[in-house]
């Protein structure tokens, strides 16, 4: 067990539509809780709401909230959001060390700029979308902050570009990504033929399925997720879950899709560690994470996904080698043990 006195303050920025990064960080501080050492959340009642939701019960002597209940009246909403921002500060000031669980933009830009009242605080570089960064942004989050978690060598590059030459030694590079492992389900009968989990947004991978409908009639095909974007596709069942991993455990094949990016997808992680064969885009720092054991690679072209569909379910063997290399690969290379050792070295 890893005991002493560090302790660290994990601030989530987010609201009720959390992602990836956030989950990941959300499984980080209940792991480091269980090894007994003392970690804190400071969020907003959306994003604790969210998740409690969804199961995830945050303690509540583990957590301060920086925003305000009150009226849903238009003009006591906008007063909220002004008054939370300075309130986050005030509670960051009286925490010992922080990490903030949101990728550098304006939001920790802003946040900066109250640095000399804040403790020691990091934060994260999670996006592998590299032309989602603002550079003008950098120099500064990076100069105030003591550490950054860069997830790749790509973003440690990118980021080195913009950043003052002296900044450069607190990029640290994450060994791996990671899941909640005991969250996985066993089912006897695999009866979805393939399966997409993510955001509905562009650049997922859903304008190629809208390309394939027609060609998807005799697929049990399920898409899950939320998002901006709204997919038109017949033949396809739609719909919103709380918990994927109970529809990855009945499912054949998941599709990452990606149109940069597929590394360090959460939902990917979820559907290798339940033993989905992988159909994946081959772009960006996919087989940081994937290889051909476990997953037939394509470029992002929608005849290229459609024969990789038919391909496999037109060979159940394999779906379940794939399947059965895939959580090997998953459970032995991205372990959440292996990042917190890391995390814990560097940031705490």
């Amino acid at each position: 067990m890893l005991m002493g006195n560090k302790s660290l303050t994990f601030i989530f920025l987010s609201t009720r539509e959390a992602g990836g990064m956030e989950r990941r960080y959300l499984n980080l501080f209940f792991y480091l809780l269980d090894q007994g050492l003392d970690v804190d959340i400071i969020c907003t009642r959306e994003f604790y709401h969210g998740f409690s939701e969804r199961g995830v019960l945050i303690p509540k002597d583990r957590i301060q909230f920086y925003d305000y209940d009150g009226s849903q009246n238009r003009f006591f909403r906008g007063l909220r959001r002004v008054i939370s921002f300075p309130c986050l500060i005030y509670k960051a000031h009286n925490s010992s060390r922080l990490f903030f669980v949101i990728n550098p933009g304006i939001i920790l830009y802003s946040i900066s700029l109250f640095s000399r009242a804040l403790p020691s605080y990091g934060f994260t570089m999670a996006n592998s979308i590299l032309k989602d960064y603002n550079p003008k942004y950098l120099p500064r989050i990076v100069r105030c902050s003591s550490k950054v978690d860069c997830l790749s060598e790509d973003i440690i590059d990118y980021a080195s570009k913009y950043i003052e030459s002296n900044d450069k030694k607190k990029l640290r590079l994450s060994p791996c990504s990671f899941i909640n492992y005991d969250l996985i389900e066993q089912t006897t009968e695999r009866d979805i033929d393939v399966a997409f989990v993510g955001r509905f947004v562009e650049g997922k991978g859903l304008e190629l399925l809208e390309r394939i409908d027609s060609k998807l009639e005799d697929i049990n095909i399920h898409i899950c997720g939320f998002g901006n974007f709204n997919p038109h596709i017949d033949h396809a069942n739609i719909y919103k879950i709380d918990n994927a991993f109970s529809t990855l455990a009945r499912s054949k094949i998941f599709l990452s899709i990606q149109q940069y990016e597929n590394y360090p997808s959460q939902s990917l992680l979820e559907a290798m560690a339940s033993g989905c064969a992988i159909i994946a885009t081959d772009v960006g720092l996919t087989r940081k994470i994937l290889d051909e054991s476990c997953c037939i690679f394509i470029n992002y072209d929608s005849d290229e996904l459609i024969h990789a569909i038919n391909y496999l379910l037109s060979n159940p063997d394999l779906i379940k080698d794939l399947g059965s290399n895939a959580k090997k690969k998953a459970m032995s290379e991205h372990n959440i043990s292996i990042y917190a050792n890391y995390f814990i070295n560097e940031f705490m």
